[in-house]
């Protein structure tokens, strides 16, 4: 009973935790989502010049780092 009281007696600390685990998971939700749409385009081919040349370079990057 104990933890039961604390529970009763401090809701508003409750109350805090549960907002800002909801407000983490929209931040997490909408990241995921945002790499989801980048990954979709990836996949589809839109990617500019300039884009492969970027990842092109990233890629070089890795090789030679692996090595």
């Amino acid at each position: 009973m104990a933890l039961l009281d604390i529970m009763v007696n401090s809701w508003i600390i409750i109350f805090i935790i549960a907002i800002v685990s909801i407000i983490i998971n929209v931040i997490l939700g909408v990241r995921v989502y945002m790499q989801g749409e980048e990954l979709q385009r990836l996949r589809g081919g839109r990617l500019s010049r300039e884009e492969l040349e970027i990842l092109r370079a990233r890629l070089a990057r890795i090789k030679k780092l692996s090595k």
